[in-house]
């Protein structure tokens, strides 16, 4: 199989290049993406931009083949330890030459190779980072449950076809103007890992799961450390993230909120930063749990979904 960084650039404005090859194969799964002309990308002056671990995102504008403009994000390799981040970004085009498209992960447009890796996705207004420090009595229930289960579904998605993502975070949760999430950034991701005992140590402080940094010591101490399913990483993640949402704190110790939380939901965040891989539950649970809480299967209080579990533990600790 032909790696990302090994494929030359081609033109898509040209005859030739409108007939996109099948650049290279993983799992089986066929990539074709569209290779971008750089010459119709263009970084929007005074628009949007993050730096993120691995690389910059600014907004931009793509004109397609018809010429029609395209509201776009634009990531590319940071310039410091520049082949290191390259190295990421190429990682990233290869993860998801393995994912099919799907509404809670982010849709990528296409990328360019010369001068310099780039990504080019789809405009997302805001991620859940931003949402969480905008929203000084923070999230109403329904909102925490729906955001919730967009992320869940998306992990399940990345889950059935091998993937692990590894640095789940509110920064990596993308949103847009009506709380719709999608993930985003794979540079952390792996495909289909034989075992865990070939895994680098990875993802962010406060949400990366105890067995990753327990193999990180016993690596240092030269000894091989545990075994554990790849996959509850990720679902450690998304715990942390729920926990967040609801108490703005990302410790599970909280008395006030195992007081005064919807007990289904404070229920499964527990579950979900288990200390023990296996107790965790897998994302195809974690959705239909959070389903019937959609559903308000069972009841709960009258309005329940409206009330604000970050400000009622706030004024009860």
């Amino acid at each position: 199989a032909r790696h990302v960084h090994d494929i030359e650039f081609q033109d898509v404005a040209s005859p030739k290049s409108r007939q996109t090859p099948k650049l290279l194969e993983l799992a089986g799964s066929p990539f074709e993406p569209k290779l971008l002309d750089r010459n119709r990308l263009s970084v929007l002056e005074g628009g949007w931009q993050l730096s993120g671990a691995h690389g910059d995102i600014k907004e931009g504008i793509w004109l397609d083949e018809n010429r029609v403009q395209h509201r776009v994000a634009i990531k590319s390799p940071k310039y410091s330890e520049l082949d290191k981040h390259r190295e990421a970004i190429a990682r990233e085009l290869r993860v998801l030459a393995t994912v099919p498209g799907h509404p809670n992960i982010v849709t990528v447009v296409g990328f360019c190779l010369t001068d310099g890796p780039l990504i080019v996705e789809e405009f997302m207004a805001t991620n859940l980072e931003a949402v969480l420090c905008g929203a000084d009595q923070g999230l109403t229930y329904d909102e925490i449950i729906r955001i919730s289960l967009d992320v869940a579904r998306g992990l399940d998605h990345l889950h059935e076809h091998g993937v692990t993502h590894y640095d789940i975070k509110p920064s990596n949760i993308l949103m847009d103007g009506e709380f719709n999430a999608k993930l985003a950034d794979f540079s952390c991701s792996e495909l289909k890992l034989a075992s865990s005992m070939s895994l680098a140590v990875r993802g962010s402080a406060g949400y990366i799961a105890p067995e990753i940094v327990e193999k990180g010591l016993c690596s240092r101490r030269g000894g091989p450390g545990r075994h554990f399913p790849t996959d509850k990483v990720d679902v450690y993640s998304f715990g942390k993230v729920m926990l967040e949402c609801v108490t703005g704190s990302l410790n599970p110790e909280n008395a006030a909120a195992e007081r005064i939380c919807h007990g289904p939901l404070w229920e499964l965040i527990r579950a979900c930063v288990s200390g023990c891989p296996k107790e965790r539950p897998g994302c195809k649970r974690i959705v239909e749990r959070l389903e019937g809480m959609v559903k308000d299967e069972g009841g709960w209080e009258p309005g329940w979904k409206a009330r604000r579990p970050m400000q009622e533990i706030s004024q009860a600790s």
